[in-house]
């Protein structure tokens, strides 16, 4: 091989990569060919194929969750005993040694109650209204006694009653003293003791009706009648003394 002029190296320049080489210049067909040792060989083969991907591994399948454990049925409840029955209350807490007069029986379990006592005497007659409430006619008696109420399921609580005596009504006056016999006409009856009046006379005829104003005063309607006669008051304590009332 010649020997290299001095001063001279490989220059690389433009598109076709020219090179001086022992004073000469050799195009990049020339330097390709020149490779190919002995005339027959093989470039260099082109770009290594990528190693193929390595599969990804499938997924763990989840496990099953754990079914849930069914509740307890519950237990049936404990059925209720029969209860006695039970008295709160008695309205009024007092009343005429004579009887006759409403008393108001509250309690509970009072439904189908076969009988009520005022101490040893059975009220006069009763009304069961419901499971809370009685209303009785209470009986003659004295002092203080029990009230009680019995039913299927027993016999209740007993609750104080007072027997009171109280004066009888007084009648003082009547206005206007007269009136016509067809009746008709107000008439206002004075005097003390009046609350509660369950009645009036005139002479044995009830007055058509009255209104018990106070325990002082009452306006009543006079029947029909014909003469002088009595004026009086009930009440569950007793009947009045009369007033004179004439018929014209």
């Amino acid at each position: 091989m010649a020997p290299r002029a001095p001063g001279l190296r490989p220059q690389l320049s433009g598109p076709d990569s020219t090179v001086t080489r022992e004073g000469r210049v050799m195009s990049a067909e020339l330097i390709s060919a020149a490779l190919n040792i002995g005339g027959g060989g093989q470039g260099f083969p082109g770009p290594i194929p990528g190693i193929p991907g390595i599969p990804g591994i499938p997924g763990i399948p989840g496990i099953p969750g754990i079914p849930g454990i069914p509740g307890f049925p519950g237990f049936p409840g404990i059925p209720g005993f029969p209860q006695n029955p039970i008295v709160f209350a008695v309205v009024p807490p007092t009343g005429p040694a004579a009887g006759g007069n409403q008393v108001f029986i509250v309690g509970l379990g009072l439904s189908g109650a076969t009988s009520v006592n005022f101490g040893g005497n059975p009220a006069t007659s009763f009304n069961v209204v419901s499971s809370n409430l009685i209303i009785a006619v209470a009986p003659a008696g004295t002092g203080t006694v029990l009230v009680t109420v019995t039913t299927p399921n027993g016999t209740s609580n007993g609750v104080p009653y007072s027997y009171v005596t109280v004066p009888a009504p007084v009648v003082a006056a009547v206005a206007p003293p007269t009136g016509p016999s067809t009746g008709g006409n107000l008439v206002s009856i004075t005097g003390t003791g009046f609350t509660g009046a369950t009645g009036v006379s005139f002479g044995g005829n009830p007055a058509t009706s009255f209104t018990v104003v106070s325990d002082t005063l009452i306006v009543a309607v006079a029947p029909a009648g014909v003469g002088t006669v009595p004026v009086t008051v009930t009440t569950p304590f007793g009947t009045s003394n009369s007033a004179p009332y004439l018929y014209v």
